[in-house]
């Protein structure tokens, strides 16, 4: 019988930006971004844990107080979410080689997020975006 485990944990950050060709998002603004991070694996005795929640952390803490246009060329919701989740997928297939899934979430304010998932069906498919 295969066993899945599942972790997820969460962390926020302040930060600016502007949304090049958007009317009201073109002007410099902030939020409190919060993500989500959730990851899925194969249970496998060898490993006491997926990934080590400390090390999952100061990724996102890398973009507390910044202007986000001077490391994204569009930093928006969906461009987070996928930046976070292909950080995450390779952090996590070094520390644990038998992860299936890695899901992020990008909260903008309370109500709205963006959400990306990269998982192995689709980098045997050749999907993985940088």
């Amino acid at each position: 019988m295969v066993r899945y485990l599942r972790i997820k944990t969460e962390a926020s950050f302040d930060s600016a930006h502007r949304v090049p060709g958007e009317t009201k998002c073109n002007n410099l603004h902030g939020h409190t971004w919060k993500v989500e991070v959730e990851m899925q694996g194969v249970d496998h005795p060898k490993f006491r844990m997926m990934v080590d929640f400390i090390t999952i952390k100061p990724i996102i803490k890398r973009l507390d107080h910044v202007l986000l246009n001077d490391y994204f060329k569009n930093p928006t919701a969906e461009n987070l979410a996928r930046y976070f989740a292909l950080k995450f997928w390779r952090l996590a297939n070094k520390q644990y080689p038998y992860m299936l899934t890695v899901i992020v979430k990008v909260w903008e304010s309370p109500n709205s997020y963006a959400e990306s998932e990269i998982n192995r069906e689709q980098l045997y498919l050749g999907q993985e975006q940088e």
